[in-house]
């Protein structure tokens, strides 16, 4: 007999004795089954009953070399393995459901491949084990991968019955460990490492060997059958907790993300009764939460806005939803707030009905307030760039007239009637720069000079003056209170603050009426501050300026702080005095309210944040004639002809040698030519706004480059707070602000000069 029929006959009679093995473990599975009763029993038995036909018609095919017949004992064992999945319930963590429908669909595919796909098995049968196998064409990798997966299962059970049971069941459960490893850890690897070439049939043997094992053990200790059980449900119930906590901490995300919106959120039943809202709506309307079912809704919507209600109700219906929906809800102070709706209908997945419906509610009131308040904002800032601009050039031109003007009282007798013309042009040229000033002011670039001061001693200051600028028929009366602490401010802005403030309410009151300027500390807390996006919890300096005018109607009260905007004629009024005092209050840090009624009167409302520090003393400004005059070399740096020409007379006149420059290019030429001829510039006056280089980089060539001891002095009409600290920080020695007169200008350069 040669070596294949050898093969051959092997393979064919161990099919037949793994048939007559595997009967009687069934026979011994299905009668511990009627002792013990338990269900699992019943699958294993199935198991074990279906792989008895894979053997008999395993040996059959091998017997016939029938393909047919292949088919028919592959089908057996994908159900054999159908029924021990469904028997140890095979548990896959966190995804249990989605991989047992993939194996059951897995088995049901290979089922079908196999008995009708004769592609998947090829015409020609070979014996041997591995070869008849690899016939199975597409039929074969998924065959393998399940009948792994089912093996190794069957295995990890029989261990947890082992490491589970009782002491005195342990010879019990060794045997059906051993078992286990037969039916799974043998015959894969004799199967994986090729011993069925050596052993034909070695993979049907080992099957039915670890199934008479596992089904003896089982006869002999049922108690097995019921450590199984409990493994299982051990399985099912980690799983189900496992689940059940991240169920738990959905609804705990969902929970919070929910009750911070600043949305409210309803879910109301198909009869209208609402089942759940979130904290927003006691928050926002006031009512409740567990007292909101005994209102009915069409009771607290705005009677213009029921039909429209009326009719969205009839859409959830018909199970559609709406979208930006304006409803005006009464709150539960009697007040109206307008809320865009979003409503959706909860679909029954069953009957396809509506079973009710969930609305988000956005308050649009907050909404435009907050919209209105950054378009403000942002036509400030553009209208601040502009008047930032103008007042850069126009104070330009304002340092050449008040430059010449300089000149010419030097060169003017006092008794002269030509000097009185001078001064006054002087005294023009001065109103001119606050005009610049107030522009400044206005786009938030010019920087002022805080220091602490007494709100209560500024406005006494300036009564006087306001006494005489109110008509009498007009009472101005003042409650200052007498604790009130210093703030961080500038005296003659917080001035400025109090008499456009005043004079607005002069205006509005032509007939005679009564002016109250009241002044108090007091504490804001964060409540207040979240609707004051401007303001920090704290302690503040509390100016009211209230008065029983004509008051404003609303249309004026939306524009009432930007720039131009004025209800008076040209000759009354420029429109810029409510929004100076708008940007004083900012730059200081606080905030300013308004409040009118027409026909009542009105009220603004400061806060300016208080400080405990001091009152400062102020100094006097040293007179020209004790200015000391002197010798060195200054380099003028401008790109205005005329401010070169005035800076060179004056500085001249004081004994200086004086050299210009009308770019920063320029300048750092000529500064740095001086050094090679022994020349030295003792000091660079440089202009920050200019064409090319300009005067920052200008300053920080010459610093970082070539002389770290350079002492500038920078000039700017357009001064800023950030700027000023960048240019002190980049080298320069002193800032000096366009437009200055002669006298600040000479004491800056003797400071910086002999300071070394």
């Amino acid at each position: 007999m040669d070596i294949y029929t050898l093969n051959w006959t092997i393979e064919v009679i161990n099919h037949f004795i793994s048939t007559g093995i595997m009967s009687i473990a069934f026979f011994l599975s299905f009668k511990t089954y009627r002792i013990s009763k338990h269900k699992i029993l019943i699958f294993i038995s199935l198991t074990w009953f279906t792989l008895i036909f894979y053997m008999f018609f395993g040996g059959l095919c091998y017997l016939f070399l029938s393909p047919l017949l292949f088919r028919i004992s592959v089908s057996f064992l994908v159900i054999g393995a159908l029924f021990l999945t469904l028997g140890l319930d095979l548990f896959i963590r966190y995804s249990y459901d989605t991989k047992k429908i993939l194996i059951v669909g897995i088995i049901a595919t290979g089922i079908f491949m196999t008995m009708f796909d004769p592609a998947s098995v090829s015409s020609t049968m070979f014996p041997s084990g591995m070869k008849s196998l690899r016939t199975a064409n597409p039929l074969f990798p998924w065959t393998l991968l399940l009948g792994g997966f089912v093996c190794l299962t069957y295995v990890y059970y029989c261990i947890q019955i082992y490491l589970k049971s009782p002491k005195d069941a342990k010879k019990s459960a060794l045997l059906n460990l051993i078992g286990g490893i037969f039916f799974g850890i043998v015959s894969l690897s004799g199967y994986a490492f090729g011993l069925n070439k050596i052993i034909p049939g070695f993979l049907v043997i080992c099957l039915s060997l670890g199934a008479l094992i596992s089904s003896i053990s089982f006869t002999l200790d049922p108690r097995l059958v019921r450590v199984l059980l409990v493994t299982s449900n051990n399985a099912k119930v980690k799983l189900r907790g496992e689940l059940e906590d991240r169920l738990i901490l959905s609804e705990e995300r969902f929970k919070n993300l929910v009750e911070t919106m600043d949305e409210i959120i309803y879910e109301f039943d198909i009869n209208g009764n609402c089942v759940y809202t979130n904290q927003s709506h006691e928050r926002l309307l006031g009512y409740p939460i567990q007292e909101f079912n005994v209102i009915k809704i069409e009771d607290i919507i705005q009677i213009e806005d029921r039909g429209k209600f009326s009719s969205m109700m009839r859409r959830v219906d018909e199970g559609k939803g709406t979208n930006n929906l304006k409803i005006r809800v009464k709150s539960n102070s009697g007040k109206f707030i307008t809320f865009l709706l979003n409503i959706a209908p909860i679909i029954n997945s069953s009957n396809k009905k509506s079973t009710g419906f969930i609305v988000l509610a956005r308050d649009i009131d907050k909404m435009e307030k907050s919209d209105l308040r950054l378009i403000r904002s942002q036509k400030m800032e553009s209208i601040g760039k502009l008047a930032g601009g103008v007042a850069h050039d126009f104070n330009n031109f304002l340092q050449a007239i008040l430059g010449y003007t300089d000149i010419m009282l030097f060169d003017t007798d006092e008794n002269s009637e030509n000097y009185e013309y001078i001064q006054k042009i002087r005294s023009a040229a001065k109103n001119g720069a606050n005009i610049t000033r107030q522009l400044l002011i206005l786009s938030r670039k010019q920087e002022i000079e805080l220091q602490p001061i007494n709100i209560n001693e500024e406005i006494l200051k300036i009564n006087t003056l306001l006494k005489h600028s109110i008509p009498k028929m007009i009472e101005i009366k003042l409650e200052l209170s007498k604790d009130l602490k210093t703030i961080h401010g500038d005296p003659t802005q917080i001035q400025q603050i109090i008499m456009n403030l005043v004079l607005n309410s002069r205006d509005a009151m032509p007939n005679g009426g009564k002016i109250i300027v009241r002044t108090q500390s007091t504490l804001l807390d964060s409540s207040f501050c979240e609707n004051n996006n401007d303001l920090t919890p704290g302690e503040y300096c509390y100016i009211s300026i209230s008065d029983n005018g004509s008051g404003m109607p609303k249309e004026i009260l939306a524009h009432l702080f930007e720039p131009f905007y004025t209800t008076k004629s040209k000759d009354k009024g420029t429109g810029l005095g409510l929004s100076i005092v708008y940007n004083i209050v900012k730059k200081l840090n606080g905030t300013i309210q308004c409040y009118s009624e027409f026909g009542i009167g009105t009220e603004f409302k400061i806060y300016l944040p208080s400080t405990n520090a001091e009152k400062l003393i102020q100094n006097n400004q040293t007179p020209i004639k004790d200015i000391p005059k002197g010798s060195e070399t200054i380099l003028l740096v401008d790109d205005e002809k005329s401010i070169l020409e005035y800076g060179s007379k004056i500085l001249t006149k004081f004994g200086y040698k004086v050299l210009t420059a009308t770019s920063g290019e320029r300048g750092f030429e000529m500064y740095t030519k001086s050094f090679s001829r022994d020349k030295k510039i003792d000091l660079i006056i440089l202009d920050l706004i200019m064409p090319g280089m300009g005067g920052l980089n200008c300053l920080i060539k010459i610093v970082s480059l070539w002389d770290p001891l350079a002492k500038i002095i920078i000039s700017s009409g357009l001064s800023m707070d950030d700027e000023m600290n960048n240019v002190i920080k980049k080298g320069a020695k002193a800032f000096i602000n366009k437009p200055f007169i002669a006298e600040d200008l000479l004491i800056l350069i003797r400071i910086v000069l002999d300071t070394e």
